[in-house]
């Protein structure tokens, strides 16, 4: 069954809503691609539909309430028209799967008043497969158009279309369940984050009057930061990699009773995963910490240079080098800040050397590449898609 849209301004009767058309919106809604941005995944898909059936204008239609929007387009820039206007919702009365193919529109007369056809780009020819869930609700159509009538348009090619569509859509059930994820990741992110400030409020709060605690919460306080300074760029890759520089500038953004022109940071922009980032993250602290405290940060000549090279396709090195500060020695114990790099590196099969130099100390930690992403920020193949709410 279906409900009657007012008659449009040229005398046509619109196609009529399917009465689950309640139920269907709340499926397209679900799969939080409505107004979504461009997607390359899609534009590619569109391209190859248009040069396979040798279309001049191919559309992804989505169909709202009262409109059909494009989430991708072929030989047009238009992003949506009002639903009344739209073809696709007569090919959305079929049943099932099937496609609805018009050879020539001035021939049919459900469109041959229509706007388009007598007016505007003069179109002729219309077929439109359904993007269908596996609940059986139509979200949309992948639909081709010409200028000119198209008789040799027939099974062979709706069959094409027809696979094409369901390319189409587990295209976009594959951005559903992105969107689902980046839901979750930003409410487990949200947590995370008010863990860590719950865990550092308590440790405050359990130091307060016990000046022998003073000192341990200080420090406990400040590694938690820098833990989350790591979480807040992983945040923003789906906790799926970080920049390696991002990461070091971070930390240092955190210490803001330093001078950052005193620190010199040079590395290039690789990609590392989560927990080496978290780690990284601790590193820095340690060493900017320690720099400050008894190192070159100690005094106002003081300096540091950080830097990262690649050797060749094996590993990466970072050298850790103070300059101008109080002359170095070496501790007479291992500190937290080194027991954690040695550990950190060695469990990657690493290496680490630290010196105590006249200048300053020097430490250098490397550890085989394979252990890191091996691709550079911005060469991800496709653009994650935006969140969205159901």
């Amino acid at each position: 069954m279906t409900s009657r849209l007012p008659k449009r301004a040229d005398g046509a009767e619109p196609a009529a809503k399917p009465d689950n058309d309640a139920q269907r919106l709340e499926e397209v809604r679900r799969f939080c691609i409505l107004d979504s941005g461009a997607d390359p995944r899609f534009d590619r898909l569109t391209r190859l539909t248009s040069e396979l059936l040798d279309m001049p204008v191919v559309l992804v239609t989505l169909i709202d309430e009262a409109r059909e929007w494009f989430k991708s387009t072929v030989g047009t820039e238009i992003a949506e028209i009002p639903r009344d206007l739209g073809f696709c919702g007569h090919a959305m009365l079929l049943d099932g799967n099937a496609t609805l193919t018009v050879v020539d529109a001035l021939q049919d007369q459900r469109f041959s008043t229509h706007p388009f056809v007598v007016d505007g780009p003069k179109l002729r020819f219309y077929a439109g497969a359904p993007l269908v869930t596996v609940n059986g609700h139509k979200l949309g159509m992948l639909c081709l158009h010409d200028v000119k009538p198209r008789p040799d348009f027939g099974a062979a090619q709706e069959r094409i279309l027809a696979q094409l569509a369901g390319i189409v859509m587990d295209e976009i059930d594959f951005h559903r369940i992105e969107s689902e994820r980046k839901l979750l990741i930003g409410e487990l992110s949200h947590r995370v984050k008010n863990v860590l400030s719950l865990v550092q409020s308590v440790a405050q709060l359990s130091g307060r009057g016990n000046a022998a605690a003073k000192s341990f919460v200080t420090t406990f306080s400040e590694r938690l930061s820098a833990i989350a300074s790591a979480h807040d760029r992983l945040v923003t890759t789906d906790w799926n990699e970080a920049g390696l520089k991002d990461i070091v500038l971070g930390v240092l953004e955190a210490h803001q009773n330093i001078d950052k022109t005193r620190i010199t940071v040079d590395m290039p922009n690789l990609s590392i995963d989560p927990q080496f980032s978290q780690t990284l993250a601790l590193l820095v602290h340690e060493l900017v910490t320690n720099a400050i405290k008894h190192g070159a940060l100690s005094v106002p000549a003081g300096r540091v240079a950080f830097t990262a090279v690649r050797v060749g396709q094996k590993g990466i090195e970072f050298s850790w080098t103070e300059l101008g500060g109080p002359k170095a020695s070496a501790p007479s114990g291992t500190g937290f800040g080194l027991k954690l790099l040695n550990l950190a590196v060695r469990q990657r099969n690493g290496t680490v050397t630290s010196n105590w130099e006249t200048t300053g100390l020097v430490c250098c930690f490397s550890m085989p590449i394979a252990t890191m992403a091996q691709r550079s920020i911005g060469e991800a193949a496709l653009q994650s898609p935006e969140t969205c709410v159901p």
